[in-house]
């Protein structure tokens, strides 16, 4: 059996070794290919949302709502489009992500997302990249209506006592 200090000997020994294998490996398959992305934050030309009803920085969750109006000849792209999008609204925080057909006006879509409270979803807003907006805009390039698609903010109405 081995004592304490030629055991953590030995190990040190295989972390080195194992190292120094993996070394040539790691440099055949790199982390970033190509130009690395703009990680810069996106400076907004707009305000934060003014609520009629200023909710508590804890209050949540969350529920936003955004709902675009497209071709339906479009739908392949601007699913992969919103797809790429769920990546960053994960990333910044939700804790559930969706995108919805309006099984009525077919060409109607509900994103959704849920964030813990209403400080996180501020925080979200302000961790916003430039290349994050680059994704963002391709998914709104293929909303059909002029003005930005309609965004609703929900807090979770809790039971009060009476």
């Amino acid at each position: 059996m081995f004592g304490r200090a030629e055991l953590l000997e030995r190990l040190v020994v295989a972390a080195a070794a194992g190292m120094l294998i993996s070394m040539p490996v790691a440099r055949r398959f790199p982390l970033l290919r190509g130009a690395p992305p703009d990680l810069s934050p996106y400076h907004r030309a707009r305000s934060a949302p003014q609520p009629i009803f200023l909710p508590e920085p804890e209050e949540g969750p969350v529920l936003i709502m955004i709902e675009y109006r497209i071709r339906l000849t479009e739908k392949v792209e601007f699913t992969r489009a919103l797809h790429a999008v769920r990546r960053i609204r994960m990333r910044d925080g939700a804790i559930r992500w969706g995108l919805f057909q309006d099984t009525e006006k077919p060409e109607r879509f509900i994103e959704t997302f849920v964030m813990e409270s209403w400080l996180e979803f501020l925080r979200a807003r302000e961790r916003l990249t430039d290349a994050d907006r680059v994704i963002r805009d391709h998914a709104r390039s293929f909303h059909l209506e002029d003005d930005d698609p309609h965004v609703s903010r929900m807090i979770y109405a809790r039971e009060t006592k009476a």
